[in-house]
């Protein structure tokens, strides 16, 4: 079966129609009696059919090269809706989360997104969310060991971190992404800036796990996935506790 140019032209429209349809199906079930807000929100999710968008003056990426799903993206954004009427608590509960949901066990996230999606969330779960604790694990250990030397830890620690996950300095690693990346290197504002937009990090941190998966040795691989996962685990604690402190202040305010 051959695919027309018209056909072609045709589903990027069909999957914003799409968008749009659930969204208008969303706002309905949330104003609804009788269903929880997650398992409408999650439905959404499962269904969402685009890799990104712009909206509420900003760009939003949802699938990182086409294979990296972040959902905490995509819920971010829905949570920006003006019209989808969502508790105060869904931000609290969602956004900040290191991984799938507090109170929510990985089986039960893959069935509320799906086999595909929650495929694209395990790149994205290991190439950024990981990778990102990764490096803060090895940058803590910098400054440990730094100030069991009886030096003073510098801001140069960070860099320290680059060099010994991946080789090169920040600004060397990120000149060599940005030439990937001719959305990125054609944008003069961009390419001269010193900092990255969340959208940038994301991508860059799924760049630097993918080269750092194709030159590190399996025994490295495994010992820095270890200490990135144990890193995000500590991460996930301290989330839950603040939400957990957060509600327990929302009850006594209402008392």
């Amino acid at each position: 079966m051959t695919t027309s140019a018209a056909d072609v032209a045709e589903a990027p429209q069909a999957r914003r129609k799409g968008a749009r349809q659930l969204i208008a199906s969303l706002k309905r079930r949330l104003a609804a009696d009788g269903e929880h807000w997650m398992d409408a929100l999650f439905d959404t999710v499962s269904q969402w059919p685009l890799a990104g968008e712009a909206a509420f003056e900003r760009e939003f990426t949802y699938l990182i090269d086409g294979e990296a799903f972040d959902w905490v993206l995509l819920v971010e954004r829905l949570l920006l809706d003006p019209e989808l009427d969502f508790p105060v608590e869904a931000r609290e509960r969602l956004i900040g989360t290191p991984g799938f949901p507090d109170g929510m066990s990985e089986s039960e996230f893959r069935k509320r997104i799906g086999l595909d999606k929650h495929r694209a969330y395990l790149n994205y779960h290991y190439g950024v969310t990981v990778e990102q604790a990764l490096l803060l694990a090895v940058e803590e250990e910098i400054r440990k060991r730094r100030y069991s030397n009886g030096h003073v830890p510098g801001d140069s620690r960070l860099d320290d971190a680059y060099l010994h996950l991946y080789g090169e300095s920040p600004g060397n690693l990120l000149k060599e992404f940005r030439k990937t990346r001719p959305d990125l290197s054609d944008n003069p504002r961009i390419r001269i800036a010193k900092t990255l937009s969340m959208q940038e990090a994301s991508a860059f941190t799924y760049w630097l796990f993918k080269r750092r998966l194709e030159r590190a040795d399996p025994a490295r691989l495994a010992s820095d996935t270890k200490k990135g996962l144990d890193q995000l685990a500590r991460m996930r604690a301290a989330h839950a506790r603040r939400v957990r402190e957060g509600g327990r202040r929302s009850v006594k305010t209402a008392r």
